[in-house]
């Protein structure tokens, strides 16, 4: 009966181990991207539901998107990419996959919106997600825009300019002392029925 066991928590510590070499191929974001609304030719801007950013609930259209930065292990390759938003977006709601740039995205999960007659800003948490060999990461959003806007060509629309960046929150090592702290554990359990 103790060798069926032992032999169940030897396999368990392998399985453990397999996942933990099967995770650390997978990088964790480290760095920014940054981004904005002046990168493009043509107007660009954001579209909001209202003539007043005090008043603002709703981004009806992000146009002339592209990312301007990027820093840390994040490929430099993004600088200058257009960026797709979520149109429309409700300013400060969950938002599952909130921008896309080539297979790098953020999942908005909570956010904090201050807003005045000339100005909006969103500082929201949330996951970043990249393309194979990245795993996804925990997130801040900061997003920024003011001013007057300008009319929008052939609409009664304004746009106004924007900048955000978004900036990866690595988890310091936790997961990897947790799963530790389990296979320690998991020995002592051994050692325990392992015992006369």
């Amino acid at each position: 009966m103790k060798l069926n066991i032992l032999s169940r928590i030897g396999f368990v510590i392998a399985g453990l181990t397999a996942l933990s070499l099967s995770a650390s191929a997978q990088v964790s974001f480290n760095g920014a991207i940054s981004m904005d609304s002046s990168g493009l030719p043509g107007p660009s801007g954001i579209v909001v539901n209202t003539h007043d950013l005090s008043s603002a609930t709703v981004i009806n259209n992000w146009i002339g998107s592209v990312v301007v930065s990027v820093s840390g292990n994040i490929p430099a390759g993004l600088s200058g990419q257009p960026v797709n938003f979520a149109n429309p977006w409700v300013i400060g709601t969950p938002q599952s996959q909130l921008w896309e740039v080539n297979g790098f995205s953020f999942d908005l999960v909570s956010a904090t919106v201050t807003q005045g007659s000339f100005y909006l800003n969103v500082f929201a948490d949330g996951i970043l997600n990249g393309p194979s060999g990245f795993t996804s990461t925990p997130a801040t959003w900061n997003f920024g825009t003011s001013g007057l806007g300008t009319p929008l060509p052939g609409s009664g629309d304004k746009l106004f300019s924007w900048s955000s960046s978004t900036t990866s929150v690595p988890d310091g090592g936790t997961t990897v002392a947790l799963l530790g702290c389990s296979l320690l554990g998991l020995h002592g359990l051994r050692r325990k029925l392992a015992k006369p």
